[in-house]
């Protein structure tokens, strides 16, 4: 993982869409690979779109495979 900025799920309250909007916001110019590399985002996406759809993430960031265009359309 590159990034550790997203809020921690096991300390204090779960995060919240405003923080996955804010953490969007500040990663906006970041590659996309870069921009999805935090553990914590992934538990979110997870939360959000199912454990399916963050292993898929998970998987493109490792094996250098780009980002299914729609998903990505949608995270943002």
């Amino acid at each position: 993982m590159k990034i550790s900025d997203f809020p921690n799920f096991n300390r204090g309250d779960p995060p919240q869409m405003s923080e996955y909007k804010g953490y969007l916001k500040k990663y906006k110019n970041e590659d996309i690979k870069r921009r999805f590399a935090d553990f914590n985002f992934l538990l979110f996406v997870a939360d959000l779109l199912g454990v399916g759809t963050s292993i898929t993430m998970a998987q493109c960031i490792a094996n250098n495979i780009p980002h299914d265009p729609e998903l990505v359309a949608l995270l943002n």
